[in-house]
């Protein structure tokens, strides 16, 4: 038996408790330090810089010297188009038919407009319980010469709408672009405008 070992006493039990809170104290401090505790409020979740994509407006194809007036048919009566940085804006000429406004030129100025890439619409303020919407786009016409009418047509759906009777009245165009009211090439400039419906 080793006589040097100590004896078991309080005073030894004592000694070897602090040596190992010590030992404790050591490793603790070695430990990085996580900070302590906080209370996160609930909310929508966060994803740093992540943000949600948006839709960019997609840039218009359709002619940039497609502006000006597309003939209705009748004299007097026709759709100014007019496409710039702005985007769409314009106006519809009408001669009045109702007793109240016969024969009286009548300005239709749009109101919603919206441009696509290779499309159009509108929709004109009332003016006296009328309305225009159309939808559609602009197209090479026959006229292979830009100096006559009916280089570009606009082509697609105008509709009358009626607020007094609630009716409405589509009809399929294809309008001739108006370079010169005085062309003698009527063939290169055709004017369809068919009804397609009448009251609803």
């Amino acid at each position: 038996m080793n006589c040097n070992l100590l004896p078991f006493t309080p005073v030894r039990t004592s000694l070897l408790a602090l040596l190992f809170l010590a030992a404790v104290a050591v490793t603790y401090a070695q430990q990085p330090a996580t900070g302590s505790p906080t209370l996160h409020q609930r909310g929508e979740p966060t994803y740093g810089d992540v943000r949600s994509p948006v839709n960019p407006q997609v840039p218009s194809t359709l002619p940039s010297d497609a502006s000006g007036e597309y003939k209705l048919g009748k004299p007097g009566e026709v759709i100014e188009i007019i496409l710039d940085a702005n985007g769409l804006t314009g106006y519809i000429s009408m001669i009045g038919k109702t007793e109240k406004d016969k024969d009286a030129a009548l300005t239709y100025f749009f109101d919603d407009t919206e441009l696509d890439a290779k499309s159009l619409s509108f929709t004109t303020k009332p003016v006296h319980g009328k309305y225009y919407a159309f939808s559609g786009t602009i197209v090479r016409g026959p006229a292979t010469d830009k100096g006559r009418d009916g280089y570009y047509l606009l082509q697609g759906t105008l509709t009358m709408h009626d607020t007094t009777d609630r009716s409405e009245q589509p009809r399929r165009v294809a309008l001739p672009l108006a370079r010169s009211f005085d062309s003698d090439d009527a063939a290169a400039a055709p004017n369809t405008d068919r009804t397609l419906s009448t009251n609803q």
